[in-house]
């Protein structure tokens, strides 16, 4: 709720107020103060605030741990097809939300190198995700349009 990456998606669907992440980000920053006795803060809210902070954490966990077993597991048998679309859902699903778009394009350089999908199809659709991803970089127009039409911004 404090966080600038998250604001849209915060006011948008959980119902935080306008204003209220810039105020949320002030109350942190106060209670970090190294001078001053830490008092308990109360941030501000809103009615979906809960529901996104559990589905993010619950889709978290479970995407992230399936692909740490499909990545663990020895590249035989049929499992092994359900890895890249597993990365792809977690690239598509993650970055978007929270775009670190360096480590966004690692992750999905590291996942075309060893991909198995070897037709010219598949490398356009890496390609073009590649683009996809730095739409929603924080800098770009698409981010930027984001926060002027919710207001944030």
């Amino acid at each position: 709720m404090t966080g600038e990456r998250f604001e849209v998606v915060a006011s948008t669907v959980g119902g935080l107020p306008h204003g209220a992440s810039g105020s949320n980000a002030a109350a942190v920053t106060a209670w970090w103060d190294p001078v001053v006795e830490p008092t308990p803060v109360e941030l501000e809210s809103g009615p979906g605030i809960a529901w996104i902070a559990r589905f993010m954490s619950w889709w978290g966990v479970v995407l992230e741990g399936s692909l740490a077993l499909l990545f663990l597991v020895p590249l035989r048998g049929g499992v092994v097809r359900w890895r890249e679309p597993a990365l792809l859902l977690f690239i598509m699903t993650t970055y978007p939300f929270a775009p670190v778009i360096g480590f966004a394009w690692l992750l999905l350089a590291m996942a075309l190198a060893q991909s198995e999908w070897k037709t010219p199809t598949a490398e356009a659709a890496y390609a073009a995700l590649f683009v996809v991803l730095h739409l929603f970089d924080e800098s770009s127009v698409l981010w930027v349009l984001s926060r002027r039409l919710t207001g944030l911004g």
